[in-house]
């Protein structure tokens, strides 16, 4: 009796083909059709799971078609390379692709500068008046920048998705992601904020450093969140709302709970975030109120 039949449950549990293993090759194969039926074999045989088929060109007596194949690993798409009569000119992989040149975000201009009137007031010597305006109130930021509606989604690499740790820089697809989700999901602005080092205090350094340009920062893949929480942090993760400094008090709007971790964290070595209680302006969208942020994996 087959291990499938003995326990019912093993065939589900095996990978399936998915799109994160998607490939396209382009093939020269005989006209006739039993040649692509030795191919769609194959891959069926590799365990793979057949998509597009489209025509590239005819080259008599053969034929260029795209294959498009979704597999369980990379391995599977080179199948088709031993049948006789059948030339792989080419295998794309469509997840590499999709991220060649940093495709997946960008930042866009919303105000097309068709008129030098409108140069003048987005930029020089228009802006500066805006900028004064800041600094005589720095609440007026919430509405007069992109601070209101942008996030930064931060790591420092050491615990990405199922990989660990490999680094800042590999953590940036990753982060590039959840910036897209934010966007298409949200409408919100959210941009990677990688970071090339494991030190807590230096986080924390780097964090109070950013705080003015974000409305709120996600902590996600780090090794380091638990020590990061242990400084008085609400919730999971911190999100540096209303602040740009850090001290030893606890957030006004703590809930119990988190307002004695602060006060037992402001008793130690290490400090926890301060959180301002100054109302913002109105915006839209408008930040949201400094109450206890989590954040979950």
């Amino acid at each position: 009796m087959s291990d499938s039949v003995e326990n019912p449950n093993l065939a589900s549990a095996r990978l399936q083909p998915s799109a994160s293993y998607s490939f396209t090759m382009r093939l020269h194969m005989p006209w006739h059709g039993s040649a692509f039926a030795r191919v769609a074999g194959a891959i069926a045989d590799a365990e793979a799971m057949l998509g597009a088929i489209d025509l590239v060109r005819v080259e008599a007596p053969d034929v260029v078609r795209d294959v498009t194949v979704a597999c369980v690993d990379a391995s599977r798409a080179e199948a088709v390379r031993e049948l006789a009569g059948v030339r792989v000119d080419s295998v794309s992989d469509r997840t590499f692709l999709m991220h060649k040149s940093g495709i997946k975000i960008e930042v866009n201009s919303k105000l097309p500068l068709k008129t030098r009137d409108v140069l003048s007031m987005a930029y020089t010597p228009g802006v500066g008046r805006v900028s004064v305006a800041i600094h005589e109130n720095k609440a007026k930021v919430w509405a007069l920048t992109i601070k209101s509606n942008t996030v930064a989604v931060r790591s420092d690499g050491s615990a990405v998705l199922g990989l660990g740790d490999i680094g800042p820089e590999a953590a940036m697809p990753v982060m590039e992601g959840k910036g897209l989700l934010f966007k298409e999901f949200g409408a919100v602005d959210a941009f990677p904020l990688c970071l090339a080092t494991n030190d807590v205090e230096q986080i924390v350094a780097i964090l109070k450093a950013v705080a003015p340009t974000f409305a709120e920062s996600t902590w996600r893949t780090s090794a380091r969140r638990a020590a990061l929480t242990s400084t008085g942090a609400c919730g999971r993760s911190w999100t540096f709302r209303c602040s740009t400094t850090i001290s030893t008090a606890p957030r006004p709007s703590c809930s119990p709970r988190c307002s004695t971790r602060c006060a037992s964290s402001a008793n130690g070595s290490r400090t926890s975030p301060s959180w301002s209680s100054a109302p913002a302006p109105p915006v839209s969208p408008a930040p949201r109120s400094c109450s206890p942020r989590t954040s979950a994996t």
